[in-house]
């Protein structure tokens, strides 16, 4: 029967010799990015937001806006092309002047704690 034994460790990023002590920031999360974005006064159906901010179920992400951030938002339907151009019923979704001064107050806190300066 063989044995199954661990290689020892190599002298790669994780090993006690290598380690600096530089604290970089992680990137933002798809909530903080849409909150930006919407924060600017910009607006976005879900295909622009899949572009723009890498969101690929951006309704998911305005309901947690709205009931987990409590900041209402603004939304209209509209027809954009889609499969083989066929008419696609989306909404677009913004944020009024007040909303848009509560999520810079969101996006600001969040960029706190992911070690980023104001």
């Amino acid at each position: 029967m063989e044995e199954n034994r661990t290689a020892p460790a190599q002298g790669g990023p994780d090993t006690a010799d290598s380690k600096v002590n530089i604290s970089t920031p992680k990137d933002p999360t798809k909530l903080e990015r849409v909150l930006a974005y919407l924060a600017n006064g910009r607006s976005f159906n879900r295909f622009e937001a899949e572009r723009e901010v890498n969101d690929h179920c951006l309704p998911s992400t305005m309901s947690e806006i709205k009931h987990g951030l409590r900041i209402p938002y603004r939304v209209r339907y509209e027809s954009v092309p889609g499969w083989h151009g066929h008419p696609t019923r989306v909404a677009r979704y913004w944020l009024g002047q007040e909303e848009q001064a509560q999520a810079w107050q969101r996006v600001f806190t969040m960029r706190k704690r992911r070690g980023m300066s104001p």
